[in-house]
């Protein structure tokens, strides 16, 4: 019976595939452009919006969005975004 439950316990931290790219989209954002400022990652088939109030910030991703979006492919494949919108 232990066996089962350590098999199990692998599926308790599942996260639906939308937040695990939003959340490494954030973590290559943080990563690529060292910034930590405040915005709004959202994933809808196929296309990434990125929300903020900050012109500066969304110049900067957009600056490198292609870099970000290889890295997205690299580590996602197929559900990958496609492309990144601002707002």
């Amino acid at each position: 019976m232990k066996r089962l439950v350590e098999f199990l316990d692998k599926f308790r931290n599942l996260k639906p595939p939308e937040k695990a790219i939003e959340d490494e989209t954030r973590k290559i954002i943080k990563e690529k452009i060292n910034i930590s400022d405040s915005y709004n990652v959202v994933f809808k088939k196929p296309n990434l919006t990125i929300t903020s109030h900050n012109p500066v910030l969304k110049n900067e991703i957009f600056i490198h969005k292609e870099k970000i979006l290889i890295d997205l492919d690299d580590k996602f494949g197929k559900k990958t975004p496609i492309k990144i919108f601002f707002k």
